[in-house]
Parts: structure tokens; C-alpha cells; sequence
């Protein structure tokens, strides 16, 4: 079982397991590289995260299932 990690790690993981540099994960979403690595050092509370913190299903925005 994995420990609980932030929205930093998870991304990064998730990067990594497709492959991806953060100067490539910058030009898929438009952003920055330095960007990415603000997300990725929790340097930066992305607007998902802000939402969340106000009670808005992250989840079901981004998949549709509540």
C-alpha cells in the first residue's frame, strides 16, 4: 500500500509512467516547464486544488462519475 502522497507526486508519477520530461508534459498542456515543476513541488495550488478545498467533486469534473 502506498502512503499517502500530495498532488505533486501523484502528477509527477503519472508523468513519469508515460514517459514524459516536464519540458514535454509544458507543451502538451500549454504551460511553462517551470510551471509543471511548480506543480510538481507543490510550489503552486493548481485550480483543482483550489476548488476542492471549496467542496467542488474534482473527480466527477474530470471523469463524469460523481
Amino acid at each position: 500500500m502506498k502512503k499517502n502522497i500530495g498532488f505533486g507526486q501523484r502528477l509527477k508519477e503519472e508523468r513519469l509512467r508515460l514517459g514524459l520530461k516536464q519540458t514535454e508534459l509544458a507543451q502538451k498542456i500549454d504551460v511553462s516547464e517551470k510551471t509543471v515543476s511548480n506543480y510538481e513541488t507543490g510550489h503552486f495550488n493548481t485550480p483543482l486544488i483550489e476548488m476542492a478545498r471549496l467542496g467542488i467533486d474534482i473527480g466527477y469534473i474530470i471523469t463524469g462519475f460523481p
